[in-house]
């Protein structure tokens, strides 16, 4: 015979409230770090300076793209797939939590990557 201890209720409740407690610990540290990345130091926000964290291949992507080059467009004179041009822009997008074309298009000319006038 094996000696099955069973967890009383109060101790499924405690280790399923340490569970949640530790699971809104870890959200709450996430959003506390995006918070410090996106500031400069002087309380001012940071996205504009967020370009740091792109590779140079993905500036150069985003130049183009914002420029109002095509996807094949880019592809062609960087001699790359379109594939791995939206491999690109969609990095991009995901490391300046941009969610469209037009808002990489404004980060680029706020960044002189690109300009209004061509």
């Amino acid at each position: 015979m094996t000696s099955e201890k069973k967890a009383s209720p109060s101790a499924a409740v405690d280790g399923q409230a340490l569970l949640i407690a530790a699971n809104q610990t870890r959200q709450d540290s996430a959003a506390f770090i995006h918070h410090l990345i996106q500031q400069d130091g002087n309380g001012g926000n940071r996205q504009d300076s967020a370009i740091f964290c792109l590779s140079p291949r993905e500036r150069e992507v985003l130049s183009l793209l914002a420029r109002g080059r095509s996807t094949k467009e880019v592809a062609l004179q960087l001699s790359l797939s379109d594939k791995t041009i939206e491999t690109h822009r969609r990095a991009v997008m995901g490391k300046l939590q941009l969610f469209s074309v037009a808002d990489l298009t404004r980060y680029a000319i706020r960044e002189g990557l690109a300009s209004l006038r061509q």
